[in-house]
């Protein structure tokens, strides 16, 4: 199977790498920035791990058995009206361009038949009111 990622460097994404790749998955990372995702990953250490910037990202997508989006900005910060819009503009933009070039993809034999999307994980826990 094989796999590309947004997010790959992420908390869920780094570990999602991991384990497609611990089970002889391959696995393409669609990345802003390539040299981050190569430090993270570093062809020594991931032989045949691709690293696909954004330019790249649609070739990496056409021929994928799957998508995953987890990419998007951190949103452990205090939350001014600014920083909610780019927090919220990190993951449309994103998602918006993965899916496009899922449905530009062409035919069933170069075409995802998965796509995930998770924008942000947290724990609230219990809360009372008095």
């Amino acid at each position: 199977m094989t796999v590309s990622i947004t997010g790959a460097t992420g908390f869920i994404g780094r570990r999602l790498v991991h384990k497609l790749l611990s089970d002889d998955h391959k696995v393409c990372i669609l990345t802003r920035s390539a040299s981050k995702a190569a430090s993270v990953f570093p062809a020594s250490t991931y032989p045949g791990l691709t690293i696909a910037q954004q330019g790249d990202w649609e070739a990496c997508v056409r021929g994928s058995t799957a998508v995953v989006n987890l990419a998007g900005m951190p949103i452990s910060t205090r939350w001014s009206p600014e920083i909610k819009q780019e927090i919220k503009q990190s993951r449309v933009n994103v998602t918006s361009k993965v899916v496009k070039y899922i449905n530009h993809a062409g035919n069933a034999d170069t075409r995802p038949s998965v796509f995930v999307s998770a924008t942000a994980i947290g724990y609230y826990g219990a809360s009372f009111v008095n």
